[in-house]
């Protein structure tokens, strides 16, 4: 899982440093790999047994995966 975690958060370093140079794809992304660190997080929180914090994660990465998916689309 940490290195799952930790390559997610490496795409996401990678499509910051794209949006701060102009590259109109990359803000999009970066919500998406922010998500999946979220989904990651979740499992995790899951197998601890820390439920609360477990759907908690799940709600904020399917928030974010869902605002990247609108914005990829130019829904809003």
């Amino acid at each position: 899982m940490k290195i799952l975690k930790s390559t997610s958060l490496l795409f996401a370093a990678v499509f910051a440093v794209s949006s701060i140079y102009g590259l109109k794809i990359g803000l999009p992304l970066l919500l998406f790999f922010l998500g999946l660190k979220e989904f990651i997080s979740a499992k995790e929180y899951y197998d601890k047994q820390q439920k609360k914090f477990a759907f908690a994660s799940l709600g904020v990465g399917i928030f974010v995966c869902v605002c990247a998916f609108f914005s990829l689309t130019n829904i809003i």
